[in-house]
């Protein structure tokens, strides 16, 4: 039954079931519903549409939004997964490491804790300090 009335048309794709689950969001509001109506009017359409070509060039431009979007986020992150990664690796070794930045570069530097003062040379810059710890 459902493959005669699909036969020779687009079909569901990912930019159908994308438009419907995206109509969701304007259905919480009175306001918007008609927004809503007509996103889930267009996956209609799309789905029983004859012009197979032309969907599967929508599909086509959709996924590579898609995927432009994910690797914008995938490359973006991945200084927020370090900081976060960094900010639980000091909270783990609170007791035993105190944490710092080097006075010229700002780069962060650690040394044991209770070891009294320490001359400290900075790992990037070659600065040298003193630091109690």
């Amino acid at each position: 039954m459902i493959e005669r009335i699909f036969n020779g048309r687009n079909g569901i794709d990912g930019f159908s079931v994308f438009l419907i689950a995206f109509s969701w969001l304007f259905m919480l509001s009175k306001w918007t519903y008609i927004i809503a109506v007509l996103f889930i009017a267009y996956a209609l359409f799309r789905c029983f549409s004859k012009n197979v070509y032309k969907r599967r060039a929508e599909q086509y431009k959709f996924q590579s939004c898609i995927f432009a979007i994910a690797r914008f986020l995938k490359k973006h992150t991945v200084g927020i997964r370090r900081f976060f990664s960094f900010q639980s690796l000091k909270f783990k070794n609170r007791k035993t490491t105190v944490y710092f930045k080097c006075p010229k570069c700002k780069k962060t530097l650690s040394l044991p804790r209770h070891k009294g003062k320490l001359a400290v040379t900075c790992t990037v810059c070659r600065h040298e300090f003193v630091k109690k710890t």
